[in-house]
């Protein structure tokens, strides 16, 4: 573990030790629970079976110091706090907000796997309305604060309601891809953005808001190519019965692309928001 006065990030932990100490090392007392199988008991070192009763989230240590640390530790309490139902301890709240701008420090491919399993958990309305709450998504997701910030009253409750259909469908055994995951986050974003320059194709925008974000979370091609593609072409489906030949053309075109099924599985997920 390497770390100096000035600046607590943590480069390397690779360390052995007792159980109590790597229960000491977790990020959470509720995740600091150990069983004994062999006497069928429950090693409790930091206090986390009181704080699984009380339902709330805690850090082992000083918070702050804590999310220093590692500032990937916010987002897994909004995980945590989000699937369990807990509510988060106030220091611990507290020192989620102040430490979010270091959100920037953290490994790229880290933050993008911690993004993926928020909406993989069948939870993610409670997990983001928690980080827009602490000001973290200004650094993890400029595109979507940005919305959030910008946008009237119904479209932000359409982006939520979005959020929480796929919560319903996460929980009724649907698995969807890395594009339509992210496309619930940045759909809406494509949409206002078109709604507000009506000269430029949604696609074109799609690549210009999207584009720095997958080179800043590196996102794998197919998954940055897919949500690029699958945003930028929502308004199609509006389009399916029009009479102009010239966008009917563009429709056909469209109903036969590559990530047809994923855009209709997104376009599902938002038509059932809205």
């Amino acid at each position: 573990m390497e770390n100096t006065e000035d600046d607590l990030l943590i480069k390397r932990d690779n360390e052995f030790g007792s159980a109590e100490e790597d229960a000491l090392r977790r990020d959470f007392t509720v995740n600091a629970l150990f069983l004994d199988p062999t006497n069928d008991q429950i090693l409790d070192y930091a206090n986390g079976l009181a704080d699984v009763r009380a339902r709330i989230i805690r850090t082992i240590g000083d918070p702050l110091v804590r999310f220093r640390e590692d500032p990937v530790r916010i987002l897994r309490a909004a995980k945590f706090a989000g699937r369990l139902g807990f509510s988060v301890e106030p220091q611990t709240l507290a020192a989620m907000a102040e430490a979010a701008p270091d959100l920037t420090r953290a490994a790229a491919p880290r933050l993008f796997e911690e993004i993926l399993r928020l909406l993989r958990s069948g939870h993610a309305l409670d997990s983001f309305q928690l980080l827009r709450d602490i000001g973290a998504l200004k650094s993890l997701l400029p595109v979507v604060a940005s919305f959030l910030g910008e946008a009237e009253h119904a479209l932000r409750v359409d982006f939520w309601r979005t959020l929480e259909a796929l919560d319903h469908s996460v929980q009724d055994g649907f698995t969807p891809s890395n594009p339509v995951l992210l496309g619930t986050l940045f759909a809406s974003a494509v949409a206002l953005r078109a709604e507000q320059q009506p000269t430029r194709s949604p696609s074109s925008i799609a690549e210009e808001l999207l584009g720095p974000l997958s080179v800043t979370l590196r996102l794998p091609r197919r998954d940055a190519g897919g949500l690029k593609r699958i945003c930028g072409v929502q308004h199609r489906f509006l389009q399916l019965h029009t009479s102009d030949e010239e966008k009917r053309f563009k429709v056909l075109g469209f109903l036969q692309g590559p990530y047809f099924e994923e855009a209709l599985e997104l376009f599902a997920l938002r038509a059932i928001a809205s």
